[in-house]
């Protein structure tokens, strides 16, 4: 689910945070980042399930120190990868990781994850599955929805959208 990873955690962020300079760029990395690495994972068969280290607790927190330990206080580009572990959280909260809570809390569960509900052997078969869900395609458009509200501010969402992919702000 793209749009609704990164409409919901645009709008979220600036609903919250009201921060006017952060390059939002990096905020929209981070929101699609588990489901980039896990789906990496899974296709080139790594893993056995679409959700497993980049959908954890422990990789969240992991950028965040990592970034802090990293990058110096005084670098101005601290606060923009910063927003990749903000994203990071908002995207397990999307993907309502507390009901898969040994993949959110691994490796505390004797390092398994939890069991994978789909039955595709690819990305493909898991890709026609999902667009055939009535509540993807909801979160889809709802991330849509939402995605404009946040881009539309002064009826100029297409300046904005623009300004958003050049500049990480509008």
């Amino acid at each position: 689910m793209i749009f609704w990873h990164i409409g919901l955690t645009l709008f979220l962020f600036v609903w919250i945070f009201k921060d006017k300079n952060a390059d939002l760029r990096f905020l929209l990395v981070g929101s699609l980042l588990p489901d980039i690495i896990d789906k990496t994972l899974y296709l080139f068969s790594f893993t056995n399930n679409s959700r497993t280290y980049g959908h954890t607790l422990l990789f969240a927190v992991f950028s965040l120190f990592a970034i802090m330990i990293i990058t110096n206080r005084e670098n101005p580009k601290r606060k923009s990868y910063l927003l990749i572990p903000i994203a990071l959280l908002f995207h397990l909260v999307l993907d309502e990781m507390w009901m898969f809570s040994e993949t959110l809390f691994w490796p505390s569960f004797n390092g398994l994850f939890s069991a994978s509900n789909s039955s595709a052997n690819s990305l493909v078969e898991l890709f026609l599955i999902s667009i055939n869900k009535t509540e993807v395609i909801l979160k889809e458009i709802t991330g849509m929805f939402f995605l404009f509200i946040s881009l539309n501010q002064n009826m100029n969402f297409r300046i904005n959208l623009m300004n958003l992919i050049k500049i990480g702000k509008y």
